[in-house]
Parts: C-alpha cells; structure tokens; sequence
C-alpha cells in the first residue's frame, strides 16, 4: 500500500469567520457540491442511518478506512516544549508506520489536537476527538490535564494515554478504567533524586515546584520519602507555572541553606531556574526530574547548568544502551525516525502511538462499531501487552496496573561539556546506581 499522509492539525480557538483548520486528509475539501449531489446525498440518509443503527457510532469498516487516532497535545502555553516534541515524534511514527503498509493493511489518521496547557482545553479536546470519531486519544502532555480529563474518558468511554508521570493520572484505578500513562510513576524519579543526594553527603534537602495539581503533589510527597534516606526537608517553594524568574523563591531557599535542591517542572523554566541560582550565588547541588530531559535544558541553561544531574530517558544517551538490553531496538527506531535530537517528550509521544498501535494490531477492531472498537483497544492495551519494548522501559499494563512501567528505562543523567552523559542507572524502586567507568 503506498504511503498516504493523514495528518489533521486542530486548534480548539478559532477567528471569527475563519475555520483555522489545517486539513491533509481530504483532496476534496472546500470544492462545491452540485445541487443534484445535494439533494441526491439528502435523499439517502434515512438509508444511512439505518445501515448504521441510527446512533452516529459507526464509521464504516470499508477496507480503506484508516485507524484514527487523536493527538492531544500542548502547542502553546508553559508546556509548549512538550507538545511540540510529541506532536513530531508521533507523526514521525504515523508516517513511518504508514509507508511500511499501515498497520492490519490500514494506513494511520492523526487529529491533532492543542490542549493550550490548559485542564479545560484539554478536556474539551476530548470531546472533540471523540466526536470526531478518534478510536483514542494520545495525551494530554502534562498530569494536571492528564487528570482533569480522567473522568471524561470514564463518561465517554474512549482510552487515553497520558504523558506524564502523575500517579494520580491512573490512581485510583477504578476511577481510570479508560486511563492510561507511559511514563514511570513520579515517586521513583523521586527515590532516586534522593538517594542520588544522599550519595553525595546530603543532610538536607529543599523543593522546588511548580503550583499545580503535579507539583503540589510532589511538595507534599517529599517529606515523607526523605525520611527513607536519612534527609531532612529544609524548605520547600511553589511557584506560577508560568513564570519566568524564580530568584525570590529560590532567595528563600538559599536562606534555609539545604545541601541539595529537588527541581520539579519541564523546561525552559527549569533551565532558567538554574540561571538564576547562579545568580544569585546558590550553590547547593539541584538535582532534576525528568521534565528537564531535554536538549533545551543545556541550550537554555548554558554554563549555569553544566555539572547539573537529571533523572531521564536512556533516548538521550542512546549511544551508551548496550546491544542484549531489551530496549536497544526500540530507541534504535526512535532516534532514527525522529530526525532531530531525542527529547524525553518526544520519547513519550512515540510511546504513546507505540502502544495504541500495538493494542490495535491485537484487537483487530470492527470500525463499523465506533463503541466497541474503542472497547476492543482498551481491553487489549490492559491485558495483551504485557513485555512491550519502547523507549521509556517495559510496558506491563494489567487491570490493577494502568502505570505498567519499572525504572529500567531512566537513567541518572549529567550535563557535560554541554551534552548529557551516562551517570548511572535505577533500580526497579527507583534508587541510583553509579556508573563505575
């Protein structure tokens, strides 16, 4: 089957008076209809509706007709970063997947969807996706969103994968039936940020988050886990998401002079916070989660955050993935079909569409039936996936387990000569083990 391209860019604002829609799946779109065709097509929708059951769920199951999958993602607002990098890396995948001969001989559709970095929008992007006919949604990019449209999927019966690391997202599990996320849970980025400082002789430690949903919940966790490893919290701050200078909580940080400084938060923000430490002369060691695996962490921060430690994806030194780990492969075609330098969120992305394409090519679902094909899929991504390969780590997704992932496919990672580099691995809860080269 040749290689089509079925890629649909959405945004949920548009101009008066202006559809601002970008279409690629449509030769067609925009032509005038003859009259004749009009009244013609009129006349045979009673004959429709009843060939479908009357209920607008089907889509027709004619063997050109594409699986669709919605791209929820964040191409604007503080998450930005993020969307733009899933956006490209499952489109990436679609076209990969599609020149390749689709997947059950049909070709992939992508609607992709901008969540604004907002919680509303990104449940109203649900709506529409699902509306629209998606078999899934791919996303929301953060966990407060991933959160907010938990219940909507329940309501609409439509699976989702979240890319982000919230627990939350898919806790509690009976709350997530249609929920899913493909990134390892928080706390054991967190076990390893702090066993990581106790390592290196820390006594203290301090928090930085952002104030949402994400990081409130990880300024209440902490305390708690760092008890585990001897440390004791010597402040903790919240700060807009948004923002774009952190020297008067980090100022207040200085003050209460902790060892090591936890940074919650995605970039360019966590990036600026380490210009800003520097600034301000705060020389603690500020050990960072995985929102800061990216290349733009280094391009922003420049020398302010070289030396800086990140819990993150192997993706970004894939050149040190020895060839028998089971994940070679799979970052092998990632980093190869992305065409650009591996991010942790584009990482997630090519997950995403990974695991949906895999639960599709085992449901093999009637796309006569909108409703039970997406039935078909969840059921298939919660019980026949178990042991998938990709770039984040093993997926084991099961009834009791919508997370489905360990620590093996994070790394501790270090800026050097303006690169990461290999520091070390996880363990499965999460603690760091050091390279020893």
């Amino acid at each position: 089957m040749s290689e089509r391209s079925f890629v649909r860019v959405e945004r949920l604002w548009r101009p008066p008076g202006r559809e601002n829609l970008v279409k690629f799946d449509s030769a067609s779109e925009g032509r005038p209809r003859p009259r004749r065709w009009r009244l013609a097509a009129a006349a045979l929708v009673p004959l429709l509706l009843a060939a479908c059951g009357g209920n607008g769920q089907s889509s027709g199951d004619a063997a050109s007709e594409p699986y669709h999958l919605g791209v929820l993602v964040d191409l604007t607002g503080s998450y930005a970063a993020l969307g733009e990098a899933e956006k490209t890396a499952t489109e990436a995948f679609a076209k990969k997947v599609n020149a390749e001969g689709g997947i059950n001989g049909r070709q992939l559709k992508l609607t992709v969807v901008d969540g604004r970095s907002s919680e509303s929008d990104a449940v109203s992007g649900v709506r529409k996706l699902h509306s629209e006919g998606a078999l899934a949604v791919i996303g929301p990019s953060g966990t407060s969103a991933s959160i907010a449209i938990k219940p909507i999927t329940a309501s609409l019966k439509i699976p989702a994968i979240g890319m982000a690391s919230g627990t939350a997202i898919v806790e509690p599990i009976e709350e997530a039936k249609w929920m899913f996320k493909n990134f390892p849970d928080i706390t054991r980025s967190t076990r390893a940020m702090l066993s990581f400082a106790k390592g290196l002789g820390a006594k203290s430690v301090s928090v930085l988050a952002p104030n949402n949903a994400y990081g409130q919940q990880q300024s209440k966790a902490v305390p708690e886990l760092a008890k585990e490893y001897g440390l004791t919290v010597a402040g903790s701050e919240l700060h807009d998401p948004d923002a774009t200078d952190f020297v008067p909580q980090l100022t207040r940080l200085k003050g209460a002079a902790p060892d090591s400084v936890i940074v919650y938060g995605v970039v360019p923000g966590s990036a600026v916070i380490g210009q800003n430490a520097k600034q301000i002369g705060f020389d603690a060691e500020f050990i960072y989660e995985p929102g800061s695996a990216s290349p733009d962490f280094i391009k922003v921060g420049q020398d302010a955050v070289e030396g800086r430690y990140v819990v993150g994806t192997k993706a970004l030194v894939a050149d040190s993935i020895a060839e028998d780990d089971p994940q070679y492969q799979a970052v092998k075609d990632f980093v190869a079909a992305y065409g650009a330098e591996p991010t942790q969120f584009a990482g997630n992305g090519w997950d995403a569409i990974t695991m949906f394409t895999e639960a599709i090519k085992k449901a093999d679902p009637d796309l006569s039936d909108l409703d039970a094909a997406r039935t078909a899929i969840r059921d298939a991504l919660e019980n026949q996936l178990g042991g998938t390969a990709a770039v984040n780590g093993i997926y084991r997704y099961s009834p009791t387990d919508h997370s489905g992932l360990g620590s093996e496919g994070l790394a501790l990672l270090q800026v050097k000569d303006g690169a990461f580099r290999y520091a070390g691995g996880l363990t499965e809860t999460g603690e760091v083990v050091l390279d020893q080269e």
